[in-house]
């Protein structure tokens, strides 16, 4: 279902005091009555997954496991940080303490969820601007000109 609409556009929430975190109602359908799984992502965000979608992230890592000792400690050093999580009554998820450490989020602040299109990304607030930002406008405008999609929608 998920891959076929897509995640899209950014949604700022606040993370309580116990690491929760209200899911955005325009995600919520695609995550009702199923498994979440939370893992580490790039740039130091934490990646929310479908089960469809983790399936092929599962089976991408377990692909590379296979190609010497470094991708098989990248492999396990990424599965030993997967978490399985649901959305509770509140519509809210729980972002365990060492996924908010990575991705720098601190309790009682703001968190921004991005869409990125198969999955959707946790990030700081601060933190996500500041890589769009250092991307520069002359390559935002770029991408526009061919039709790419540039800059943060939401």
């Amino acid at each position: 279902m998920a891959e076929a609409a897509g995640f899209f556009g950014t949604y700022e929430h606040a993370l309580d005091s116990k690491g929760r975190v209200v899911l955005p109602a325009k995600f919520r359908p695609y995550f009702r009555e199923t498994r979440i799984r939370l893992t580490p992502h790039f740039a130091g965000s934490v990646a929310i997954w479908t089960e469809e979608e983790f399936a092929k992230e599962f089976a991408a890592h377990d692909a590379l496991s296979g190609q010497g000792h470094k991708a098989f400690l990248q492999m396990l050093a990424w599965s030993s940080k997967v978490e399985d999580q649901t959305v509770d009554a509140q519509g809210r998820i729980l972002v365990p303490q060492k996924l908010r450490e990575h991705a720098k989020l601190e309790l009682d602040q703001q968190v921004l969820f991005v869409g990125a299109m198969r999955h959707v990304e946790l990030w700081s607030p601060q933190r996500f601007y500041d890589l769009i930002a250092s991307l520069g406008d002359d390559q935002e405008g770029d991408e526009a000109d061919r039709g790419a999609p540039a800059g943060v929608v939401g």
